[in-house]
């Protein structure tokens, strides 16, 4: 939530400070006639409507109503595609008056000075935005800082192109033409982001992938079923289909509700998590519960020897203790570790909590090896 309110705080100010760069612009436009300056105005404008189109969809997305019981997050990108078309035409308009322009800038000073003021702003603003971005840990607001520093640079073009004017040199044409090429690409990713959403297209691959890495982080996670995920405006939504290794739907429950938290704070802007989960099928015959100074332990690598246990139908018998054949090692102690659990055909480790070593979790489940979680295990070892 604090996030959200960080963003609004950044999308109005952002509204306010390119919509003074847009009235500026206009008004140097008037006294110059300079179509450079005209074309950074339209410029700036496309990035005041995207700003307001930004603060919308954050204020939207918290009406929900019995006809909308979902939000109105799409709200955001109907705008955007609109806008986006409107754009587009403005764009042509600009290139098709460069080349019509025949009037000669008067009074240079303001559409240089302007442009200065511009470039200087949109490079602050750009700052600020990144600095809040890695504050909140925003990719999106940290992308828009960037986008800011593009701003800046078609500002330093106009520049450059009426400053070109001023020593007889015709650059103004060529400005607005580059600056033209801005507003279309502007257009076009407003357009293309727009569609996806509208469409249910599902989130970008490298956004999926972290999200399966965080579910799979969780040792009773064994296997990712199937997992979709789409945008409503800025936010997302999940929905997996998970297979876990537990004893009781409570704990089935619990293991969701710790997955939906992780997701939320790792990914920004996830909406909602739908988790439907699967018990695991295979069936368990044989453990290992990993023991140093006749505690469990988590670490394994470190373990001084490991229990070997059988299951007898809902219960764990201890057969035999078996040394560590890594503990005195100092490099390889998974490989080795790995090789002893298919020698002694291990279904699973026990341990008291989840283990820290996320890189182990990893390596058990590529073995198909199931983690338990038992915070009784010590019950286990004193049979």
């Amino acid at each position: 939530m604090l996030n959200r309110e960080k963003d609004e705080k950044v999308a109005l100010t952002s509204i306010l400070i390119t919509f003074f760069l847009v009235i500026i612009k206009i008004l140097a436009y008037f006294i110059s006639g300079s179509i450079a300056i005209f074309a950074d105005a339209i410029h700036s404008l496309t990035d005041t409507l995207s700003s307001l189109l930004v603060f919308l969809g954050i204020v939207f997305s918290k009406k929900k109503t019995k006809k909308f019981p979902y939000g109105l997050y799409k709200l955001e990108n109907f705008a955007s595609l609109i806008l986006s078309i409107m754009i587009f035409f403005a764009g042509f308009e600009i290139i098709k008056e460069a080349f019509q322009y025949k009037t000669l800038t008067r009074n240079y000073f303001w559409p240089l000075g302007v442009a200065f003021i511009s470039a200087f702003t949109s490079f602050l603003l750009s700052n600020y935005k990144l600095k809040v971005g890695k504050e909140v840990n925003s990719p999106s607001l940290i992308a828009d800082g960037i986008h800011s520093r593009t701003d800046a640079l078609s500002s330093i073009i106009v520049f450059l192109g009426v400053g070109g004017g001023l020593l007889n040199f015709p650059l103004e044409k060529v400005a607005a033409v580059i600056v033209a090429l801005f507003i279309f690409r502007a257009a076009f990713e407003l357009l293309s982001n727009s569609v996806k959403v509208l469409l249910d297209a599902s989130i970008d691959t490298e956004t999926m992938i972290k999200i399966r890495d965080i579910i799979m982080d969780f040792p009773q996670v064994t296997r990712i079923i199937s997992i979709k995920g789409r945008n409503s405006g800025r936010f997302v939504f999940l929905e997996a289909i998970l297979e876990i290794d537990v004893n009781t739907l409570e704990e089935a429950h619990e293991v969701s509700e710790e997955i939906e938290k992780a997701i939320k704070r790792e990914i920004e802007y996830v909406e909602s998590v739908l988790i439907h989960y699967e018990p695991l099928k295979k069936e368990l015959k044989k453990a290992f519960i990993p023991v140093k100074e006749e505690k469990p332990t988590l670490h394994i690598g470190e373990a001084d020897e490991f229990v070997i246990v059988e299951k007898y139908g809902d219960k764990f018998r201890k057969i035999e203790r078996i040394p560590n054949p890594a503990r005195l090692r100092d490099k390889g102690k998974g490989r080795i570790i790995m090789d002893f659990i298919e020698q002694e055909r291990i279904d699973a480790v026990i341990l008291p909590s989840p283990p820290p070593d996320k890189h182990l979790i990893q390596m058990l489940k590529g073995k198909g090896i199931r983690i338990l979680i038992d915070e009784n295990v010590d019950k286990i070892l004193s049979f």
